[in-house]
């Protein structure tokens, strides 16, 4: 009973630290999402793909203003559509999203 026990806080440990590192990355996921642009790239849109990838739910109220901040600084560009908004990365997002990337490559490389 112990071990089931240990094993059921281990799994939600790792959930809890995943779901964190998720958020504090979500500008750079985002950033990514939007710049895969796969399909015309909405705020839900967004929301589901990172729930599918990596099984961390963000709340539209945690999303819609970081997307106004992206926005603002110029690495997306919003667009209203009949049914939403929809977004895609700037050249300067792009760079911003390189610069990011890069940056926590050096973090993680330091880490081991």
């Amino acid at each position: 009973m112990e071990k089931s026990a240990d094993a059921e806080t281990d799994r939600e440990t790792l959930r809890e630290i995943r779901e964190k590192c998720v958020k504090d990355l979500v500008a750079m996921i985002a950033l990514e999402t939007v710049k895969e642009g796969l399909s015309p790239t909405g705020p839900y849109d967004i929301i589901g793909l990172i729930h599918e990838k990596y099984r961390v739910l963000l709340s539209p109220g945690a999303l819609y203003p970081l997307l106004t901040s992206l926005q603002k600084r110029g690495l997306i560009e919003g667009k209203q559509t009949k049914r939403k908004k929809v977004y895609t990365i700037t050249d300067k997002g792009k760079a911003a999203l390189q610069l990011m990337a890069t940056t926590y490559q050096d973090i993680l490389k330091n880490l081991k």
